[in-house]
C-alpha cells in the first residue's frame, strides 16, 4: 500500500512538474516581419557586350577589319544609328565607322600586346563598353598552321607558306549571309584572302558553292587554282587550265598536285 502511495505521488509529482515547466517558461520575444527590399535591376534584355578574342598578326601581317556590331547582344538600331567612341592604344592606331574597326596606323617595328577600348551607346543612357586585346608576334607565317572561319562551310588553311580556301564561296541562302565588307574583302583577293593557291569545293549546293562567286574571285586573284566536283567545274567558264575536276567514286579516292599543295578527294555520299 505504501509503495503504490509513493509511485502514486511521484507521479504526481512529475506531472505537476512538466505542467508548472510549460507555464513558468518565459515568453518568446517577437518582432514584426522584415520589409523586403525591392532593388533596381538592368533590363535583362537591353544592350550588351560580347567579349572579343585576342586580335593577333605575325611578322609583315596586318590586322583585319574587326565588325563590332557583331559582338552586341539586344541590340535596337543598325550600326549608323549607334554613337561609336574609340580610345586609342599605346602602338596602334585605329578608327570604327558604323561598327567597322579598321587599323590606321601602326609602328611597323612594334612586337607585343596593345589595346583599344571602345564605348557604343543606343542613347545617353544605354551603352556599353569593349576592350579588344591586339598582340603582334615577331615570328614567320610559316612556322604556324593557321585556320580562318570565313563563313557557314568556309574556312582558310595557311600552312608551310601555302593557303587554301575550302567553300568559302557560297552563295546567299535563307537569311544567312557575309557581312558587305567581308564578301568585299573575300571576293577582291584582298588580305588576308590575298596570295590564296587553291580553293576547294566539296559539292556544287549553293550553301558551298557559287560559280559567280568563285568567278570573280579568280578573276581577281591570277595564280589561284579551282578544284572542285565536274557539277561546280562545268559552271564555270574561261579559265582554261585554272580550273580542274575530280570526281571519286565509292572507295576509289583521286589524287593530284597543284601548287605544289598535294590533295585527295574521296567520295562520301550527301542527300
Amino acid at each position: 500500500m505504501k509503495t503504490r502511495f509513493l509511485v502514486f505521488l511521484l507521479s504526481c509529482f512529475l506531472l505537476s512538474a512538466c505542467l508548472s515547466s510549460k507555464i513558468e517558461l518565459p515568453p518568446t520575444p517577437t518582432s514584426p516581419p522584415p520589409i523586403p527590399v525591392i532593388t533596381k535591376t538592368a533590363n535583362p534584355y537591353s544592350l550588351q557586350a560580347i567579349m572579343i578574342p585576342e586580335q593577333i598578326a605575325l611578322r609583315d601581317e596586318i590586322f583585319l577589319p574587326l565588325n563590332l556590331y557583331g559582338y552586341l547582344l539586344y541590340r535596337r538600331f543598325s550600326p549608323d544609328q549607334m554613337t561609336w567612341t574609340l580610345t586609342q592604344g599605346n602602338h596602334l592606331k585605329a578608327n570604327v565607322e558604323n561598327g567597322i574597326l579598321s587599323i590606321t596606323e601602326m609602328d611597323g617595328q612594334w612586337h607585343g600586346n596593345d589595346e583599344l577600348q571602345v564605348k557604343v551607346c543606343e542613347s545617353p543612357e544605354i551603352c556599353v563598353e569593349q576592350k579588344i586585346p591586339y598582340s603582334r608576334r615577331n615570328e614567320d607565317l610559316s612556322t604556324y598552321t593557321r585556320v580562318t572561319y570565313v563563313g557557314n562551310s568556309g574556312f582558310m588553311i595557311e600552312t608551310g607558306g601555302k593557303k587554301v580556301l575550302i567553300d568559302a564561296f557560297f552563295g546567299e541562302f535563307g537569311n544567312y549571309s557575309l557581312p558587305e565588307y567581308e564578301l568585299d574583302t573575300l571576293l577582291n583577293a584582298k588580305p588576308p584572302f590575298d596570295n590564296i593557291d587553291l580553293v576547294l569545293a566539296s559539292h556544287d549546293h549553293s550553301d558551298h558553292f557559287s560559280a559567280e562567286r568563285v568567278s570573280q574571285f579568280l578573276e581577281n586573284s591570277p595564280s589561284t587554282i579551282f578544284i572542285s566536283t565536274s557539277q561546280a567545274v562545268s559552271q564555270i567558264r574561261g579559265f582554261n587550265n585554272r580550273i580542274q575536276a575530280l570526281d571519286p567514286r565509292d572507295n576509289i579516292p583521286v589524287e593530284t598536285e597543284v601548287n605544289g599543295i598535294q590533295i585527295k578527294a574521296m567520295y562520301l555520299s550527301h542527300g
